[in-house]
């Protein structure tokens, strides 16, 4: 399913979670997912720029039996779009989990090559990360479309 992540109001996630380090490791699957699927997650500690009031009509995502298990988030992510918000041809869990351990990996390596120290790469802010994941999700959309003749 090809991803058209743009900013239209009703393609927006409201993710409303913990933000501690035990939880980050939750976070990051979970963004990659929703982004997966061409969505656009809303963390709850955003702030607009134009300091107007927080968006108020975004699709809030309850996800409560992951049981602190990145691949049984991404699964209960996954059903909770297909069955709520209808979406078809989605890959599996299982292949959502390996694209997100080979985005993780690169995204690790290409900070490396930079200087980031492990702590950097481990810390690096929600927003930047958001970054890393669509640049590497558009890169992998053009390497499997086929060439234009």
């Amino acid at each position: 399913m090809p991803r058209q992540v743009g900013y239209r109001f009703e393609k927006n996630v409201f993710i409303n979670c913990p933000f501690d380090e035990e939880y980050y490791a939750l976070l990051r699957p979970l963004l990659f997912t929703v982004l997966s699927f061409g969505f656009n997650p809303r963390i709850a500690f955003e702030r607009s720029d134009s300091g107007e009031q927080r968006i108020n009509k975004i699709c809030q995502l309850i996800i409560k039996n992951h049981k602190d298990d990145p691949l049984v988030l991404i699964r209960e992510l996954r059903n909770w779009f297909t069955e709520t918000i209808g979406l078809r041809q989605v890959a599996s869990p299982t292949v959502i989990w390996y694209n997100f351990n080979d985005f993780m990996n690169d995204c690790y390596d290409k900070r490396k090559s930079e200087g980031f120290s492990d702590e950097d790469v481990t810390m690096m802010p929600v927003p930047e990360f958001i970054s890393f994941i669509k640049d590497w999700q558009d890169a992998l959309d053009d390497q499997l479309r086929p060439p234009a003749y």
